[in-house]
């Protein structure tokens, strides 16, 4: 029996395209776990004592960790309920058993780690690459192209790099473009940002924290291309035909925009196997952009990205590809397929 773990939450449409092509395959058993939703039927125990032992249940079997083959981890995120619903008491308490939980599957990872089981991805690896500072350092080492970026606490460094890029500049967070409590949610989407506009929001204020300033770069296309195991998909993103996806798509309903199957060119496919290799990722997903005259220009990797959007607008067959990765358990490699 081939036995694969799924850490995720439900609802999570990406694990259920996967789970119904995984569930067709004889003598393969989908250990899905859903952090949001745990019961007697689905959790996991640990054994401390003098061997660690790491104890999957699920309906009702008993599966030691060492027997999984193969483990996906997905999204096993918290997602708060509306506090309005549940009161902020409510909120802290599901906040505090997440964290509880939380503290159980990171070690379960470092174990699988540990024991050689394949995982997509090793928890150690997604949070080295999820810093966008180390991603530029990576994709630069490698030979991307990517913009002139600074990052600083220092006004007067900041505004004499927007200064020469002659106010054609933007800013985006490193991390999580997102912050949240209960109900209350910030986004933080890539903006346009100027000299005169930078002095004027940081008149009367204290600049202490670092933020990261990039030259804007100028779009003929944008690329999604994904990375799972030794295959690459690449997709386009016509975000230049909308004004308010022009700085950033995700501003908009991704459904409305232009998306094709793109064909890279092969020493664009080197690279972003090896910045997954550099990161040991078996998947990720890399935001690109081409430039009027040609340039293929690297922005970000995200370790853990979505992808469904694109297989339900283009088909490309990414499902599959996770799917069939789970299976073989192997390993991405330059020999890749598309």
């Amino acid at each position: 029996m081939t036995y694969i773990l799924i850490l995720t939450i439900d609802p999570d449409p990406h694990v259920d395209e996967v789970v119904n092509i995984l569930e067709k395959k004889r003598n393969v058993s989908i250990l899905r776990i859903n952090t949001n939703k745990l019961s007697k039927k689905s959790c996991i125990s640990a054994h401390f004592s003098s061997n660690i032992r790491f104890i999957i249940n699920h309906n009702g079997s008993e599966i030691v960790l060492n027997k999984v083959n193969s483990i996906w981890f997905r999204k096993p995120y918290l997602q708060l309920k509306h506090y309005k619903e549940i009161g902020k008491d409510g909120v802290l308490e599901q906040k505090f058993k997440f964290e509880e939980w939380k503290n159980i599957y990171i070690p379960l990872l470092y174990e699988a780690e540990k024991l050689k089981i394949f995982t997509v991805s090793n928890y150690t690896s997604i949070i080295k690459a999820k810093n966008k500072p180390y991603q530029l350092f990576a994709a630069n080492e490698i030979g991307f192209k990517i913009p002139d970026t600074i990052v600083s606490c220092d006004k007067d460094e900041i505004i004499n790099f927007i200064k020469k890029h002659s106010d054609k500049t933007i800013t985006k967070v490193f991390g999580d473009p997102y912050v949240e409590f209960g109900d209350i949610k910030k986004t933080f989407y890539t903006f346009k940002i100027n000299e005169k506009q930078f002095k004027a929001f940081y008149k009367n204020k204290t600049l202490d924290y670092p933020i990261l300033i990039q030259e804007q770069i100028n779009k003929k296309l944008e690329l999604r291309i994904t990375v799972i195991g030794n295959y690459i998909f690449a997709c386009s993103i016509d975000s230049q035909s909308h004004k308010d996806a022009k700085i950033d798509w995700r501003r908009v309903d991704p459904y409305i925009l232009k998306h094709e199957i793109y064909e890279l060119p092969q020493h664009i496919k080197k690279k972003c196997f090896e910045i997954c290799k550099y990161f040991k990722l078996e998947f990720g997903a890399i935001d690109m952009a081409i430039s009027p005259r040609g340039e293929y220009v690297f922005f970000e990797l995200n370790p853990n990205g979505q992808y469904l959007w694109m297989e339900n607008m283009t088909r490309l067959p990414l499902s599959q590809a996770m799917a069939n990765l789970l299976l073989s358990s192997n390993t991405y490699s330059l020999n890749f397929k598309n």
